[in-house]
């Protein structure tokens, strides 16, 4: 199953009242990764995918292999999401 982990949420330093979300998408070997994009952006409630990328490492604390996929977003304070969340996404969009 492809799943969201989200691993960091910072307070913007820019925009009072929005976070900044690190999220991981683990488990999505051949699944089309713009439909990933998207879902992590509805997950996370994100206005905006600041930056995306491969994972160059393992991680294996978190679960994360290298060639994961990360992205940041930048999301209103009221997302109720913590570190540590995993959200299923559907992989088949």
């Amino acid at each position: 199953m492809t799943t969201l982990i989200i691993t960091d949420i910072k307070c913007s330093k820019w925009d009072i009242g929005q976070d900044i979300i690190t999220a991981v998408v683990v488990n999505a070997e051949g699944e089309d990764l713009s439909s990933l994009m998207i879902q992590a952006k509805e997950l996370c409630r994100a206005r905006i995918i600041l930056e995306s990328a491969s994972v160059t490492e393992d991680l294996p604390q978190i679960g994360v292999k290298k060639g994961d996929l990360y992205c940041r977003m930048q999301s209103s304070s009221d997302h109720g999401l913590k570190v540590g969340d995993k959200l299923a996404i559907d992989g088949k969009e």
